[in-house]
């Protein structure tokens, strides 16, 4: 959708970002008068487990949701154009979406004739960096289009003094991405607070880059369960590391554990699918995974307080 920045997304279903309006246009197999029934639309997340579902009567408001009827003014007697509005802080994820209909007879609702209906479209709510009330907007347009809708980077690899870099496509709008950063949510049970804390999301993401000792839940394997002879692979995709989680029914892939910034990578595609700005930054002598030892000498006072660090280096 080109109003929402999600016109990109190569999956089934409406893409949206929470916090803006969207439109949405019923059209029924015969005449109908909306102002001779009480209308209500119904919003049920798929994401998270035991979520309540949102339901917001027509020209109303519910939980900071809101639904009202326009007029789009094409005359025709058997469609309804709604506006719908959800707030900065709702629930990202996948939804289902309901129209519960009750006739107005005599000024009273008649329940008996009440009727749901279930549209066959899915509707995907994400972050929105677009909108400053949200936990993940961004002041600067610059700042959107680089850590939110850039789907290739280079990752910087090497030393500090000869830097390499490699490209990596990020993919962030294919299809396996966004579903497999939703079905990682899937996994968790949280409160109702947590669950629009993007911090704590966060941490659930990162929690599943890797598998712990001995299971086998996150997208790479635990560096301890894979055999140290077992060559690096040469992924430079997220969607293709990926796709190969998700057709293995969301276990470890096969293989190596990867490197740090393949699994920074992929957790970069999976924040920028759900619409949370994220970029990776390369840290050069850092000691971490590597075959070095770090020198450093320092002299002390008598409080045994660190000077003058005299070197500080990594030798071979």
């Amino acid at each position: 959708m080109e109003e929402h920045s999600t016109i990109y997304y190569d999956i089934d279903g409406l893409v949206l970002r929470r916090g803006q309006a969207f439109l949405l246009s019923v059209t029924f197999n015969q005449d109908f008068n909306a102002d001779r029934h009480y209308i209500s639309v119904i919003f049920k997340c798929q994401t998270w487990l035991n979520s309540s579902e949102v339901k917001i009567p027509l020209n109303n408001s519910s939980n900071e949701w809101s639904a009202k009827r326009v007029f789009t003014g094409d005359g025709r007697s058997n469609c309804v154009c709604l506006q719908i509005n959800s707030p900065s802080d709702a629930l990202i994820g996948k939804y289902s979406i309901f129209l519960e209909i009750c006739p107005i007879e005599r000024g009273l609702l008649n329940k008996r004739a009440l009727s749901i209906f279930q549209f066959e479209i899915d509707i995907y709510f994400l972050f929105n960096p677009w909108q400053k009330y949200d936990s993940c907007g961004l002041l600067s347009s610059e700042q959107i289009a680089e850590y939110v809708m850039n789907e290739h980077g280079q990752i910087y690899l090497g030393l500090s003094d000869i830097p390499r870099y490699i490209p990596w496509h990020f993919g962030q709008f294919e299809r396996v991405v966004l579903l497999t950063a939703l079905a990682l949510l899937n996994k968790v049970q949280l409160s109702a607070q947590q669950r629009i804390d993007s911090s704590v999301i966060l941490r659930i993401l990162a929690s599943k880059i890797c598998s712990e000792y001995g299971s086998t839940d996150g997208i790479f394997p635990s560096s301890f369960d894979v055999l140290p002879l077992c060559q690096e692979n040469e992924y430079t995709s997220s969607p293709t590391i990926l796709k190969l989680y998700l057709a293995s029914n969301s276990q470890s892939i096969h293989g190596n554990s990867g490197s740090n910034w393949q699994h920074a990578a992929v957790f970069c595609s999976l924040c920028r699918s759900l619409g949370i700005p994220c970029r990776i930054v390369t840290v050069y002598n850092a000691a971490c995974q590597v075959q070095e030892r770090r020198n450093t000498d320092m002299n002390l006072n008598r409080g045994q307080q660190t000077m003058v660090v005299v070197n500080s280096k990594i030798t071979r």
